[in-house]
C-alpha cells in the first residue's frame, strides 16, 4: 500500500499515465474524431498485498481513490479485481482461491461503487 500513497512511484505513475491519455483524448475531441463521453478511471492492484487485512488495505485504497478523484476529475471509478497474488509456497490454483484482504476489500468496494 505505501507504493500508492501521494508522492509515491505507483501514486506518480497512475496519475501521470491519467493526463497523458486525457490530454490525447481530448485532442480527439477537439480534432472532431470523437464525442466526450464519461470520464472513468479503472484500478486494478492488490496481488502484492495479499498479506494486508482487508481493513488496512481498504483505507490506503480509499484515500488513493479520493485523492487521484481530487487531482484528476474523472467522473467515475472502477476496480478491476485481483485473482492472482504473489506466493510462491502456493499452487497457482490454490493463490487464484484464496481471498485475501486486498480480494475482499476490491468485491467489497466494488459492489458499493456499482449499487449492488
Amino acid at each position: 500500500m505505501s507504493s500508492i500513497k501521494s508522492g509515491k512511484a505507483a501514486f506518480n505513475h497512475a496519475t501521470s499515465t491519467f493526463s497523458a491519455a486525457k490530454k490525447t483524448y481530448d485532442a480527439e475531441i477537439a480534432s472532431g474524431h470523437f464525442n466526450r463521453g464519461k470520464s472513468v478511471f479503472l484500478w486494478m492492484q492488490g496481488e502484492s498485498d495479499f498479506s494486508t487485512d482487508a481493513q488496512t488495505y481498504g483505507q490506503g485504497l480509499i484515500t488513493f481513490l479520493n485523492k487521484m478523484k481530487s487531482e484528476l476529475a474523472f467522473e467515475y471509478t472502477g476496480i478491476i479485481l485481483a485473482r492472482a497474488m504473489n506466493n510462491n509456497d502456493l499452487s497457482a490454483d490454490q493463490r487464484s482461491l484464496i481471498l485475501t484482504g486486498a480480494r475482499n476489500f476490491q468485491g467489497y468496494i466494488s459492489r458499493q461503487i456499482n449499487g449492488t
